[in-house]
């Protein structure tokens, strides 16, 4: 859950700092199997340039075992799945 946490602050200050967002959706579900995070702002967004906040979620994600995807596409969205084990 704190790991799970500090992903989702992070994500959040990410959009606070270095989008134009005026809309942000997070959506957290589950399964027996899986936590999945979908979070998508429509901030103006082209490309993604990596950086440390981007890292440190990517790394986060990993240690729990699971994958994480970043897209650009009229905004900006996030999809991490988190095995539960």
């Amino acid at each position: 859950e704190s790991e799970l946490c500090l992903i989702i602050r992070e994500s959040v200050t990410n959009i606070l700092r270095h989008s134009k967002a005026n809309k942000c959706d997070i959506n957290l579900t589950s399964n027996k199997q899986t936590i999945t995070l979908n979070l998508f702002n429509n901030g103006d967004c082209k490309s993604i340039t990596p950086g440390n906040g981007l890292a440190g979620i990517k790394q986060r994600v990993e240690q729990l075992n699971g994958q994480v995807e970043f897209e650009a596409k009229n905004g900006f969205r996030l999809t991490a799945n988190i095995p539960l084990s």
